[in-house]
């Protein structure tokens, strides 16, 4: 792998993958106060940490994603560069 083709693979998916956890972090923490929509049996506690347990894993599953995006696009943008 030539050096201009790995370092566009890494400098497109390191900002797209914190891009990526930026935009999924926003909403981990925020509730509703008003919000009463948990289930049945379950404290509110319990309900919240659910919560934040389900979204921290689609955080960590969208930062893969957007870095996994940003990597084959950093490979397709310095593709042309590395045959030069």
């Amino acid at each position: 792998m030539n050096a201009p083709l790995a370092i566009a693979i890494l400098l497109f998916g390191s900002v797209t993958g914190f891009y990526g956890w930026w935009r999924a972090t926003k909403y981990v923490y925020r509730r509703s106060m008003y919000d009463e929509s948990r289930p049945a049996g379950l404290s509110r506690r319990d309900y919240e940490r659910q919560v934040v347990r389900r979204r921290k894993a689609w955080r960590l599953a969208s930062t893969i994603l957007y870095a996994l995006l940003g990597a084959i696009l950093g490979a397709a943008i310095g593709l042309p560069f590395a045959h030069s």
